[in-house]
This record gives structure tokens, sequence and C-alpha cells, in this order.
């Protein structure tokens, strides 16, 4: 994520309200790939002639950079910005149905379970609301700032501050269960899986906890900061960090499996379908490789950072770039198969629902696209 978002104590954008009319249809761009060959790693250029023109359905105006991902659920869109607010749009229309203005910036993304949303601000708290009305519930505070989404498993809101704790807090009453301090600022969102959360911290220390008691199970160093969410699949725990490598972890013991080495630091989440791991580098490249071997199997180049996750829907991958573009990607063979351009980076997690793609962008909108 570029310094707007990710080194928060540079922003100076002032907060904006909310403006409805900023909903308004815009143009979209595709392109095809060129092709070439760098060792036995196919890479391809976001450069050539439409082939799958892609439809802006509708975007929706926040007051401010949009850096968070859009949760879907029932019908609605849910997301979060800069401008403090966060907004719950209807997916077909984009109209807002309700926004709730916090005390805190907001680069977390929120996160929609059991009819209630909850969201992290920079203002140390972590919020609940209703999903239907945006009424708040309850609020829970850190000591430090929060800035990436929470997780939430059976009943439990898993949460990490920069304050040095993950916290484990109820979902329903907004109380604290346990605490773990990492022995730094958390600098991914929690990820849970087969009684596990995984969190990562700023001393480099990928953590695994016992998601009933807090207790540490074991701790993988990392050789450098890692500001990428951690992603769980086959027993094996995929995690970048800033000193260009991807790291995959048995996710029982800590033991390392393998790392590859990109050009540059790797921010992005990784994602995994199909026994391949897709991963940007702000070296511009998006890449897949073997799961098992961490092998490359194609690289994509952006003309920027990648810092998005790479979706995976189907037979297609979505991902932003820091050229304000969102790209459409062939997952079999790493072929551009359309772009869209926004009017700002694209550090948002593409969600797709129901054959629609959900962005955001640092233009301060929120994309529908088909």
């Amino acid at each position: 994520m570029n310094t707007i978002t990710r080194n928060v104590a540079v922003v100076t954008a002032s907060v904006v309200m909310l403006c409805l009319s900023g909903r308004q249809p815009v143009d979209a761009q595709g392109t095809t790939a060129g092709r070439t060959h760098r060792g036995a790693a196919r890479v391809l250029a976001s450069i050539g002639r439409m082939i799958a023109p892609s439809k802006v359905l509708w975007r929706f105006k926040t007051g401010a950079p949009v850096a968070s991902s859009p949760a879907v659920s029932d019908g609605m869109v849910y997301v979060a910005s800069l401008d403090s607010i966060v907004y719950a749009l209807d997916s077909k229309t984009g109209q807002a149905k309700w926004q709730h203005k916090t005390g805190g910036w907001i680069t977390a993304s929120p996160v929609v379970a059991g009819g209630a949303v909850y969201v992290g601000t920079m203002d140390a708290h972590l919020y609940a609301m209703d999903a239907a009305t945006g009424r708040q519930t309850w609020r829970f505070k850190t000591d430090g700032m929060i800035v990436h989404a929470p997780a939430v498993s059976d009943g439990t809101v898993f949460l990490g501050s920069d304050d040095h704790f993950l916290y484990a807090v109820n979902a329903a009453t907004g109380k604290v269960k346990w605490s773990f301090n990492t022995g730094g600022k958390v600098t991914s969102s929690p990820v849970v899986a087969d009684g596990l959360v995984y969190v990562a911290d700023w001393d480099s220390t990928l953590h695994a906890v016992d998601i009933r008691t807090g207790a540490p199970k074991w701790a993988y160093h990392i050789g450098n900061m890692a500001r990428s969410t951690p992603t769980v699949a086959g027993g094996v725990v995929y995690l970048g960090s800033d000193n260009h490598f991807l790291h995959a972890v048995d996710a029982k013991t800590g033991k390392p499996k393998w790392t590859f080495r990109t050009g540059n630091m790797v921010r992005s989440a990784p994602s995994v379908s199909r026994g391949v791991v897709y991963v940007g580098s702000d070296d511009h490249f998006l890449y897949a490789l073997d799961a098992a071997t961490g092998q490359v199997k194609w690289k994509f180049q952006a003309g920027k950072p990648i810092h998005s996750l790479a979706t995976v829907s189907g037979a297609e991958i979505y991902v932003g770039s820091d050229d304000h573009f969102l790209y459409a990607v062939d997952a079999a063979t790493g072929r551009s198969k359309w772009k869209v351009k926004t009017g700002g980076g694209v550090d948002s997690f593409p969600i797709v629902a129901g054959g629609v793609v959900y962005v955001g962008s640092e233009d301060h909108y929120v994309y529908a696209i088909r």
C-alpha cells in the first residue's frame, strides 16, 4: 500500500462528508497482454488491444481515499473510508442505505457476521454496528491504532492493534476474552484456521496462538517486517514480508517449507486456489507459484506496485495496482483479459459476488464492475 494509506502519519487529507450525488457511471477500459519469456517464468505485460470489455455498473463517492476492502452480504456492500465513515450501499444500485461516523480514519476492512458489522479504526477502537441499520451496539477500546481487518469465528472477534496486542472479544458484548502480547505492533489481520489464530507483528514474527486461550503455540521469525496478512491453505501458512520474500510455513509446527524471492517488498496478502499461490509485489508483478514447491508458473506485470490481494473467481483473477487499474487476469495463463482505470491507486482487495467485482480506490470511490 502506498504512503497515503500505509504510512498513515503523513496523510493530511481533511475529512469530507458523504456526497450522495457523487454516484455516477464511468467508462471502462480493457486490454490484452503482450507476452515475453524471462527464464522459466512467463512474463505478461498489461498492454495490447481490448478483448473483454467490462462495464462499471456504478460508483459511489466517499469523502476520502478508500483503502479498505468491501464486504458483501444480503444485497448490501459495506465499505469504510479514510473519512472515518462506514457506508452500507445497495449492491445493485450503489445507493447509500446508511452511514456510521466513527472517531478515526479507517484503513481496516469491515467484516460482516451474525447480522453485525465489525470495523477497527485509527482512534484505537473496534466498532460493532447493526448490519441493517448502522446503529452502534458496542465499542471496544485498545491502546493503539487498529489498521487491519478483524476476523470473526464462533462468536469471537479477533483483532490486532498497534499496542502490541492480539485480542479475542465477545462478538455479542464487546467484552475481552483474552489478549496476547505479540511484542510489536500488529501488522496484519488475524487469520483463524484449525483452532489457531495467526498474526504477524512489527518485530518480524509470525505468531500462532490457541483460539480458546490465547496461549502461544509457535513463532516463526521472518527476517523482516511483514505487512502482508497470512493465508492458510492445505496445512500451510503463506505470508509475504518486506525483505522481498513469500514464506510458506507449516501451519501446525511453524517450520519453514519454502521461500520465494520477488524483486521488492511483498505487502500483498497471498491467495491460494487449486494448488497455486497468487501474490503481488512492489516489483510490479503478480506471481503464480506452485503451492507445494514455490516454483513460478507465470508472472503478470502491472504498471506500479501491487498491494491488493489477488481475488480468484472461477477462471479469472482480479487484482488492483498503484497504477490506478483493476486487472482481470486469466488464472491458468496469466494473460490479461481486461483492465478498468480508476482515478487513484487500487490497494483495496476486490470482492466478487453475483458476478460483480466490488473494489475501492484512492480516488475516493467504490466501484461495482461486471
